[in-house]
């Protein structure tokens, strides 16, 4: 099944804009890690605009303000909020960090040696249409393999800040590297899924999934965007 017309602007070609005053997409993106059979599960619902970007996770809002150069963390249970200036996401496939004695075994991170990427059949996930493709890596003491699914967007704002979100998520940039390649050839295609398994011989392997289980353009809550009253600062 293709993507509507009516939920998603300009997602697929050749489809016509819907009209929604103030629109912002929405996304809710589940996490799963998975480790000894136990599921750490993490939902979070995102909000995205132009200059605008507003998360919500367990009581934490996150209200990143482009336009302002800050983001808010707001604990809504508390009532509190710490305001910090905007850090620049990785967009980019990471390169191989510098060694340095004093840290040696302190931040270790595997370096794999990829496969090529290969196409498996077409899925959906949350009922869009997508490609499967699948990647197998190797390290010193890991083996690695990423599934990823992607779809195809005309909207290049949308595009960009998906990928940078679901790349962020639950994990170290250097474990997918693939798709960072695969997007950075193409990039109107949005990632929707990943599935990303790493054993090693002495511990069960670790099972992360991420999937963005829905994603439609709505009109913008009132006030999502604002700081809510009587909040106390922390910093």
């Amino acid at each position: 099944m293709k993507l509507p017309v009516i939920i998603l602007i300009a997602f697929c070609s050749g489809c016509s804009n819907t009209t929604i005053d103030d629109p912002v997409y929405y996304a809710r993106i589940t996490s799963t890690r998975t480790y000894m059979s136990l599921d750490r599960v993490n939902v979070t619902e995102y909000w995205i605009a132009k200059d605008k970007f507003c998360t919500l996770n367990n009581q934490v809002k996150t209200i990143t303000r482009k336009d302002l150069g800050v983001v808010y963390f707001v604990n809504l249970q508390s009532g509190t909020v710490r305001t910090e200036p905007i850090k620049e996401q990785q967009t980019s496939s990471p390169g191989v960090r510098n060694l340095d004695v004093r840290y040696l075994g302190q931040y270790y991170e595997s370096v794999f040696e990829w496969n090529k990427i290969r196409k498996l059949a077409a899925d959906t996930v949350g009922g869009y249409d997508c490609e499967h493709y699948i990647c197998e890596g190797d390290a010193d003491f890991d083996q690695i393999s990423l599934e990823f699914f992607v779809t195809g967007s005309d909207d290049q704002f949308l595009a960009e800040m998906l990928n940078n979100t679901i790349m962020n998520i639950t994990g170290t940039n250097n474990k997918r590297s693939p798709v960072f390649d695969l997007i950075a050839d193409n990039n109107n295609l949005v990632t929707l899924k990943i599935i990303e398994t790493v054993e090693n011989p002495i511990a069960p392997p670790i099972i992360t999934k991420i999937n963005v289980d829905k994603l439609e353009l709505v009109k913008s809550p009132e006030g999502l965007f604002d700081l809510p009253d009587n909040l106390k600062k922390t910093n």
